[in-house]
């Protein structure tokens, strides 16, 4: 069995993605499975934040998006929940770079599109 591994950014947010898509990238025809294993991953959002609400996020602080906020406030208020969680401004420098190599190759924050 081969597994496949890729960035939920690149199909979301509001973004219709067709089977050929999917097809292409995993190199195989989309089944039931497939999508069942899309639609359990919640693609496509409306937010990179909406993901799944699993019980070690929630454990760790995750709290669900808050609607009113843009994707880019939500960005910046998980950012700051690092900082109150005593994050270093070593680990600040590499969460930021990561942030900003993630932005560049998938998701146009400020833009809010792919």
């Amino acid at each position: 069995m081969r597994a496949n591994i890729t960035s939920v950014g690149k199909y979301v947010p509001d973004r219709v993605v067709p089977n050929s898509e999917f097809e292409k990238f995993l190199e195989t025809k989309m089944t039931s499975r497939t999508k069942r294993i899309i639609h359990k991953q919640n693609v496509p959002r409306k937010k990179i934040s909406d993901g799944l609400s699993l019980d070690i996020y929630k454990r760790c602080g995750w709290e669900a998006p808050d609607p009113s906020l843009s994707e880019k406030e939500e960005l910046e208020k998980r950012r700051h929940f690092a900082i109150e969680q005593g994050a270093s401004d070593q680990a600040l420098k590499v969460l930021d770079k990561l942030c900003v190599g993630y932005e560049s190759n998938y998701y146009k924050a400020s833009e809010r599109r792919l």
